[in-house]
This record gives C-alpha cells, sequence and structure tokens, in this order.
C-alpha cells in the first residue's frame, strides 16, 4: 500500500536524510526485506516507506514524536511500532552483508604507525547514540536485557573466532 502522502525524496536528500545512498539500493534492499519477511498486515504504510522510516531514525537520531511529521496521519506510537517491529528484521538481513577481512589482508596493508598492533583486527568508534527512554520501567528492562544479551553474543562469537 502506498502512503497517503507520497514523501518526497530525490537522490542528494535520500542520502542526507537516511544515509542510504541511491535508490537502486533502496529498491534491492526493499526487494529483499519483502522476500524474506512479506508484508501480511494492513498497513497504510507499505515497505518502502517503513524502511525508509527506519533509517530516517537511524541516521538522524530523531524522536518519535518528529517522524510523523514526516509520515503524515501517523502517531508517534505507529512509528515506534514500526520501528521496534523492524529493527530485528532488518538486521538480520543486514547481518549477512558485512564483510570480515583475512588476517592476512590485514598484515599485507597494515600503516606503519600500526605496526605494534599486530594482533588487531578491528577499531572500534565507539560513538555513543542516544535512544529514547520509555516510561514503563518493565519495557526499559526488556530493552536493556535485549542490548546487553546481544553485545554479549557478539562479544563471546568475536573472542571464539579470535582464539581458534
Amino acid at each position: 500500500m502506498k502512503s497517503p502522502k507520497k514523501l518526497d525524496l530525490y537522490p542528494p536528500l535520500l542520502m542526507t536524510m537516511t544515509g542510504i545512498p541511491t535508490f537502486s539500493v533502496l529498491e534491492k534492499f526493499v526487494e529483499v526485506f519483502s522476500g524474506h519477511y512479506p508484508d501480511t498486515r494492513t498497513h497504510h504504510l507499505g515497505i518502502k516507506e517503513q524502511i525508509i522510516l527506519i533509517f530516517l531514525k537511524l541516521k538522524q537520531d530523531l524522536s518519535f514524536a518528529i517522524l510523523p511529521i514526516f509520515f503524515f496521519k501517523f502517531y508517534c506510537k505507529t512509528c515506534r511500532f514500526i520501528y521496534i517491529t523492524n529493527i530485528p528484521l532488518i538486521v538480520s538481513i543486514l547481518k549477512h552483508i558485512l564483510y570480515w577481512t583475512t588476517r592476512y589482508e590485514i598484515l599485507n596493508n597494515i600503516p606503519y604507525c600500526f605496526e605494534k598492533f599486530i594482533k588487531t583486527r578491528v577499531v572500534l568508534d565507539c560513538t555513543e547514540i542516544s535512544g529514547q527512554r520509555s516510561k514503563c520501567l518493565t519495557c526499559r528492562i526488556k530493552v536493556y536485557i535485549y542490548i546487553y544479551f546481544e553485545i554479549l553474543n557478539w562479544y563471546f562469537s568475536w573472542w571464539f573466532n579470535y582464539l581458534y
């Protein structure tokens, strides 16, 4: 289904607002997303608009109260629901796209200033992104536990791969 009022984006605005470089990348992502997770619910917002909403929230760190300005006739609770339900689905698709370079490639291309750190494989920029906090304590605990276990899962899988 189409949104009540079309969100007009042209290529530079798409990149600035969502971080998605081109419309062809967006269309391909929509195709992959709808192939894995077909939209069975009745929405006024199509999959493409939902993905734009999610990436807009991620890139600009906008409040859920601001998002209805871009997606007309939607309440902030609707935008929050779309965001929360689709983020795990997007993560499950995007985690297969990451490419980890081999240790051999890294050692062959390491800059001179990093020669002391030959065991280093990744330099992780831990920029902090603030998010909205729910007023409901139970909801905040669920989010904290989810994030905590995702980090532990990533850490132990990384550590296991590092050892072997």
